[in-house]
């Protein structure tokens, strides 16, 4: 399997390990890194989680007015619910902007062909920042839920299904 391939596996599976000399020697390559960088931009991308690629590009409360509609809020439902993102948008804003450069030195560092254990530590960065808005969106969903009705809150999972959020659902029911 040629390096490019690899890279790409690597990426696409969301971990990456790379053997001493794996990246020196990529870098080494100037036409091969090239091809590289476009390949590993375009893996980012398009070979990322979905959830990882939202949390670098939608912006915050993208989903507001259609999860109202989906579950058919009612006047003051819509005040509280819209209140909630409100509260978590100082929270989560400023993670998100903090994931989107820790994402932009990490690819970086793959494409300039850095030291294995300097884009490891990248990596720990951006995944540390990634859970830290994953936990901050958890804890806004849990206070959405607690203004639903059951019925609700069962439209509200599908909205989430549907967006490809719910990953433990009935965990959290």
């Amino acid at each position: 399997m040629d390096k490019r391939r690899v890279l790409l596996c690597l990426l696409a599976s969301g971990s990456v390990l790379l053997l001493p000399g794996f990246v020196s020697s990529f870098a080494q390559d100037k036409e091969q890194k090239d091809k590289t960088a476009a390949a590993t931009t375009a893996a980012a991308t398009t070979l990322t989680p979905t959830n990882a690629r939202s949390v670098a590009t939608e912006k915050y409360g993208k989903h507001l007015e259609p999860i109202l509609k989906a579950i058919q809020a009612t006047p003051e439902q819509r005040k509280q619910i819209t209140e909630v993102f409100e509260d978590f948008r100082p929270k989560i804003q400023p993670l998100k902007t903090k994931f989107k450069e820790a994402q932009s030195q990490f690819l970086n560092a793959m494409m300039t062909g850095q030291s294995s254990e300097e884009i490891m530590l990248k990596q720990q960065d951006m995944n540390a920042l990634y859970a830290r808005v994953v936990d901050q969106y958890c804890a806004l969903h849990l206070r959405v839920r607690k203004l639903l009705s059951p019925n609700q809150v069962d439209q509200y999972e599908q909205y989430r299904t549907n967006q490809g959020w719910n990953h433990a659902s009935s965990a959290s029911r």
